[in-house]
């Protein structure tokens, strides 16, 4: 399933979210692919997509949190104040592809299972995601913590897993 995705040429497969536009890469001739202003890349990915920081990244200690750095080692969370947010995600949707455009760093890092984009795993999001469960209805689904179209027993683990 390829979601949340710029593809060339468009995508038939199985996923959603997925658009075929002209990504505006600074230089690709130079391979230089990160976004200039108004690409429709910016703010248009889903959060859930983003690994947790196993290695991690920032030396924080915190290896629960969804990878906080892009390919250049820029914050991988940040919001573009003049592009619409077509992605899924709080405080701020990543960017599709490998590199994040910096536009205001998301205030509390991003950790999978919050809803509420607080920066802890608690009891605001177990009400979120027990009032959400069943299908998914909407294209961002936040309480679908495995993107499978479904609020359910998995997601719920998900959540108690990273409780804080």
């Amino acid at each position: 399933m390829v979601s949340y995705s710029d593809i060339q040429g468009g995508w038939l497969g199985s996923g959603s979210q997925n658009i075929d536009a002209d990504p505006l890469f600074v230089d690709p001739d130079s391979a230089d692919f990160r976004l200039q202003a108004g690409s429709p890349c910016i703010d248009a990915g889903h959060n859930w997509l983003v690994s947790p920081d196993t290695a991690d990244l920032d030396d924080d200690g915190d290896t629960t949190e969804l990878t906080p750095l892009d390919l250049d080692g820029n914050p991988r969370f940040a919001d573009d104040a003049a592009t619409a947010d077509t992605g899924c995600g709080v405080p701020a949707p990543v960017d599709m592809g490998a590199y994040e455009y910096q536009g205001d760093p998301a205030p509390v890092e991003l950790v999978l299972g919050d809803l509420n984009g607080d920066a802890v795993v608690g009891i605001n999001d177990l009400l979120i995601l027990l009032s959400a469960w069943g299908l998914c209805s909407e294209d961002c689904c936040l309480a679908d913590l495995n993107l499978d179209g479904n609020i359910g027993i998995n997601d719920l683990l998900t959540l108690l897993a990273g409780w804080s």
